[in-house]
């Protein structure tokens, strides 16, 4: 049971990367053409950190 619930969390955890790779993709590009938005990268930094605090559990 341990070993599916960490399967999961792993899986979960992965697809949360995926999107915030592609939220990077967007925002990297996005720069180009305006202002740098802190607090859009506040959220994505604060998301990384909740998916290392998973993975580390």
């Amino acid at each position: 049971m341990g070993k599916r619930i960490q399967q999961y969390k792993l899986q979960q955890a992965g697809e949360e990367l995926e999107e915030l790779g592609r939220k990077l993709r967007v925002f990297a590009y996005n720069s180009d053409k305006k202002m740098i938005n802190k607090e859009e990268i506040q959220r994505i930094v604060s998301n990384l950190k909740k998916i290392v605090k998973t993975l580390e559990e």
